[in-house]
């Protein structure tokens, strides 16, 4: 088969970085550019795709970073019948008037509708033919933290415990923390990522401590609003700890109980696994002096190789087999970013989530290769398999 005549279609934001990357690895490659079908033209018109798509593979990337398509899935999330708070639903006239307003966190359960609604749509047009990196079901799937969770148990995958259902607010968790005899929980909205509106909640006594990306504003009229800072905030009294995760308890919070994690040079870590093709391949390990390892806030990169060394040739193979074992939850899809951490001492991995956009990992190799050009040798190899079946 010629290599040169594969095509790929991108259903992304144009003007993203992960587009830039992806058609990078595709030049490395010597295999033509993507076309691109933006989100906001699909949303607008999704029949648009099926006339695009022809023999093409299908890349759905983040939509993400993009005003204007956060717009539309907010409105495409609205249902007049929903009995949700009217102060965190909006309906679609005035979500699409939504103004930019950075960082702020707002209507995310709505949004994951709206998102959820738009893959059925992007599945229900796919012939069965079309080759896909990610599987619209799968990536539903990972941006549903309980779901995916309960589906992690199911494929015998080592999970953090959590509570299994979604608490109405503070008062439910700290008498949930109190049953299961837990002094520390992360709570966290059910749809977010990069770790917006991450609460990390401890109770020593009748104290509480809260450790958060959320930052609170009541420049208007003492109205509260709920921000993503970079600079992680704290708050003790119980009043304001009340207030942002009682917010997140409205977004539909997962809630999970907080282990310590393994350290490295004196900071705690967490992994990030990019499987691809069912292999675990590219992997970071994200350090921090602080509970929330994003490395976006401010943490840095961890040295791989001291941690292979440390765990030793077994405990790491087994380590990147549970990654592997964990990612059978998206079997339609090629590159799963698996979320774990080590226990102190003994490495034992315990896995936090899984990422359906997990790959953007600029400057990481594995077997020379970036996570971009890796994802596409994989999907090369699957197209030719296909064709020498047929």
């Amino acid at each position: 088969m010629n290599r040169s005549r594969i095509r790929h279609l991108l259903l992304a934001n144009p003007e993203n970085r992960r587009v830039t990357h992806f058609q990078q690895a595709l030049q490395k490659q010597e295999l033509q550019p993507a076309e691109v079908l933006s989100w906001t033209d699909f949303l607008a018109d999704p029949s648009i795709l099926s006339e695009r798509l022809d023999d093409h593979v299908l890349r759905i990337e983040s939509p993400g970073e993009n005003h204007q398509v956060e717009r539309a899935l907010i409105a495409r999330g609205w249902n007049s019948t929903d009995s949700v708070a009217e102060d965190i639903r909006v309906d679609s006239e005035t979500a699409q008037s939504l103004k930019l307003d950075h960082g702020r966190i707002r209507y995310m359960e709505q949004w994951y509708k709206g998102f959820s609604k738009v893959l059925t749509l992007i599945q229900n047009q796919l012939p069965a033919s079309t080759p896909l990196y990610n599987h619209p079901r799968d990536i539903a799937l990972m941006f549903d933290k309980a779901a995916c969770h309960k589906a992690l148990q199911q494929v015998g995958a080592p999970v953090i415990d959590s509570f299994g259902s979604a608490p109405e607010n503070l008062d439910e968790i700290l008498a949930t923390m109190s049953q299961r005899n837990w002094n520390r929980v992360f709570i966290k909205p059910a749809h977010g990522s990069s770790a917006s509106g991450v609460i990390a909640l401890t109770r020593r006594a009748s104290k509480l401590q809260a450790i958060t990306t959320i930052e609170i504003d009541r420049t208007d009229s003492g109205t509260p609003r709920f921000y993503n800072n970079l600079k992680l905030q704290s708050c003790s009294s119980h009043s304001e700890v009340s207030e942002v995760v009682d917010f997140i308890c409205q977004q539909n919070a997962h809630v999970e109980q907080w282990l310590p994690k393994a350290t490295q040079d004196g900071s705690n870590f967490d992994l990030r696994i990019l499987v691809v093709g069912g292999r675990a391949c590219h992997a970071v390990v994200r350090t921090s002096k602080h509970p929330i390892t994003n490395l976006h806030l401010g943490n840095r990169r961890g040295e791989l190789d001291s941690l292979m060394q440390q765990a030793g040739e077994q405990r790491w193979t087994r380590i990147i087999s549970a990654a592997e074992q964990a990612a059978k939850v998206a079997p339609d899809s090629i590159a799963i970013g698996v979320d774990l951490l080590l226990t102190p001492g003994r490495l034992e991995p315990k896995f936090i989530e899984l990422n359906a956009f997990g790959d953007l990992l600029p400057g990481v190799q594995w077997n020379g290769r970036d996570v971009w050009e890796t994802q596409i040798e994989s999907m090369l190899s699957k197209v030719t398999s296909r064709i020498i079946e047929a």
